[in-house]
Parts: C-alpha cells; structure tokens; sequence
C-alpha cells in the first residue's frame, strides 16, 4: 500500500480522524502545489480561518512574505530527496493579519511509485513561548543594564568563592579589569581582617543560607582598604548555586560615621562635666540619653538606667519625694507639651532640686523632652539662713532706734527739769 493509500484509507478511519481534528498540534495535508488537502481543528483555531476557508487557500497564502522563499527553496529539497524532514521557526498571518510564530516539520508523502504525492506538515503554535523569550531577553537586557550602571559593585561568587561575574564599578573599584576578576578567588579581592568571615560565610551558604547583609572591607589592587556593606543572596547562575553580592562603598559614610561618634562623644563629655543632672526621654517613653550626674543626683542603679524604661525610673525617683503626686502630675502635664517648664523639687531627706524641662524638637516636631535637675539645696539653706539673718538684724535695728528714741526722750525731759529747777531757785 502507497502513502498515498494509507493516508485515504486513515482518513476514512473514524479513530484517525478522531485523533487527526483533535490533536494538541496542527496538522496539515497539503499537495505539491502547496494547496491544502486537509487540515484539523487547531489549525483552524490558531490561523482564526474555518476549516472550509483553509482548503481554498495554499500553504503561501498563509506563510509571512518573509518566509515564503526561503520554504519554497527548502521544499523542493524535500521533494527531490535531499533532506529528510524540513523544520523551523516560522511567521504566519492569520485571518485578522496579524503575525503569529509557528513550528513547522514538513515530511513527504510518497505513492507506490516512490513518487513525492503530498506533503504532511505538523505545526505548533510558540507564540506565547517566542513572545516569552523576547520578554526575557529585553529583561535581560535591561538588568544588565542596571547592573552595568549601577553606582554599586555587583558580582556573583559560587559556593567554592570562585568570582563568576562582576561589573565594571567593582572592578573600577578595586582597580581590576572585569576579565582579570573571573575566575579568581573572592579572597583575592578581601582584606586578610576579613577573610575569615568571608569564609564562615561561604560554609552558612553552603549549609542552606540564604542572605547575609554586613560590613567588611576588600583590597584594592594597590594594597588600599576599602570599607564596604554587602548584601549576599543565594541564586541560581549557569545551573549551579551562587551568592549575588551587592557591593557598596561606605569608605565616606564611615568617615562620617567616625566624624559623628567623635562630636558625641565630645558632647558627652561635655554634658557629663556638667553640674547638672540631664535626662532626655523620647515620645515613646524610652530614654535617649542621660549623664553620670543624673544618676549620682537620683542614686539610681546603672542597672535601671539600662533599661531604658521611663515607668521604671519614675517609679523609683517617687519613693524619694516629699509629695511625689505633684511631682508626676507636672511630668504627665509637659509630657507631648511644647511648653518651657522651671519649678522646686523637695526630697523626703531635705534635698531641694530645681527642675527645667523643655521640649526635643526635631524639624519643629515634638519627640521627646529634655529635663535637667540642679541641687539647690545648699543655696536653699543659704537662703533661709541669710533671710533669717536679715530678720534678726531687722529686729534688733528696730530695738536699737527704739532705745534711742527713747534716751532722746529721756534727755529732753532732763533738759526741761533743769529749766525749772533754775526758774525755781531764781525766785
């Protein structure tokens, strides 16, 4: 029996013709002269023609203009014996003219004579797949982009921490060409203070970790040290396990950094060589900062002062106070107040301080307060000593003019007896 013959006879076959319209893939029967003979209903679906449009029509019809030489060359191969089976990725136009991409094999059907008699085209639909593909690409290619001008260091390390990729701002970065930095050992590019990490780092991975973000330094070319903050995530390059580290240059933010710990720490010491007892307290009741000489004034525990816990420190100061409901009254009244607030303290033990308190502004919001205590309790003393001092003087001051006053008088009435006793002798 010819191809010929069994394609007939298939075609009469009701399980053939069942399997032929409702196959996963489209299925063409077209004669030397690409006209169709016969197609199933997924060819029909994927070109949008009806079943009877498409067998009026010839294979060309179909095909992209693009594509039509090139299948007209590769057919008559086909049909002169010189290839087996034709196959590609081609273009179609569907009913509504729009492209759609398609894999095609093409084989040769032949009669009894060995004679070519009808071509049998088995076609796919990779639109999606195709359209897929340049998505990734463009992706791709956007990614590399980014990461080529990223103004951080990108590379890609494998588990053994051999370097697979880095871009050109890390290799400019530690004075390498890109090509001299694959292959290499990420050691190579590490400083020695930080080898160690880098390699307990490597095993973490390799024992299923999966990010790590932290600050190490690497060596330049030159010998130089360069600090930096990696971020390391685990990923999937050329088939293998791989960390992508993100690189960034923190060499100015750490002189920064040092810059600020030195003004604080000045500012400090500065506020601790103060006489004054200073607290802060933030808007959520936790303490920012305080000196040596709030402890020493309050004699709280450093453990307390650890804790950061204004509750507990209220809780602890009001033991101390002669009327510590006034006391947290006031402390409940400024707290999320803008007000400037001075007022006396007195202590169970005779303690007076003075407390000045005022907001912590930050861009002209409110969070958190400042007090600062002073004992004033020998300027207190002083004071009631001076003022009964002044009250003493001032009495005997009174004393003293009234005894004058009174030797005046005195005089005055010896002055007036002796006016008479002349006027009395004289008569």
């Amino acid at each position: 029996m010819s191809d010929n013959e069994r394609i007939e006879s298939f075609q009469g076959d009701q399980r053939f013709k069942a399997i032929f319209d409702n196959a996963s893939y489209g299925i063409a029967l077209v004669d030397l002269n690409f006209k169709f003979q016969d197609v199933n209903n997924y060819l029909c679906r994927m070109w949008g023609y009806s079943k009877k449009e498409l067998l009026k029509k010839k294979f060309t019809d179909i095909t992209h203009p693009d594509e039509v030489n090139r299948d007209s060359r590769a057919v008559k191969r086909l049909i002169r014996g010189e290839i087996p089976v034709y196959k590609i990725e081609k273009r179609y136009i569907k009913k509504d003219q729009s492209v759609i991409w398609g894999t095609i094999a093409v084989s040769v059907i032949k009669d009894t004579h060995k004679r070519p008699q009808y071509l049998l085209a088995m076609i796919e639909d990779v639109s999606r797949q195709r359209e897929a593909e340049v998505a990734l690409r463009e992706s791709e290619q956007k990614y590399r982009i980014l990461v080529e001008k990223s103004h951080d260091g990108v590379a890609i390390i494998s588990l053994k921490g051999e370097m697979k990729f880095a871009n050109q701002y890390l290799a400019d970065l530690l004075g390498y060409k890109v090509e001299e930095m694959i292959g290499q050992n990420v050691l190579k590019f590490t400083h020695p203070d930080f080898h160690q990490m880098v390699i307990n780092i490597i095993k973490k991975f390799k024992a299923g970790k999966t990010s790590f973000r932290f600050e190490a330094a690497d060596l330049t070319r030159d010998g130089r040290r360069v600090d930096i903050e990696d971020t390391v995530s685990r990923i999937d390059f050329d088939g293998e396990p791989c960390g992508l580290v993100i690189v960034r240059d923190i060499t100015e933010r750490q002189i920064a950094e040092n810059e600020v710990k030195k003004v604080y720490s000045q500012l400090q010491a500065t506020i601790d060589s103060t006489n004054d007892g200073i607290l802060t307290i933030g808007s959520d009741g936790k303490v920012l900062n305080c000196n040596r000489r709030f402890t020493e004034l309050w004699r709280i525990p450093e453990k307390l002062i650890k804790t950061k816990n204004d509750q507990k420190l209220l809780a602890f100061v009001l033991k101390q106070l002669a009327d510590p409901e006034a006391f947290l009254k006031k402390v409940k009244e400024l707290y999320g107040s803008s007000a400037v607030s001075t007022d006396r303290i007195v202590f169970k033990d005779g303690r007076v301080f003075e407390r000045f308190s005022m907001p912590l502004l930050d861009n002209q919001v409110n969070v958190g307060r400042v007090w600062s205590f002073r004992n004033i309790t020998e300027q207190v003393r002083y004071n009631q000593i001076m003022a009964q001092s002044n009250h003493d003087l001032e009495a005997m001051n009174q004393a003293m003019v009234g005894r004058e006053k009174k030797m005046i008088e005195l005089k005055m009435e010896i002055k007036r007896l002796n006016a008479q006793i002349k006027k009395l002798t004289a008569s």
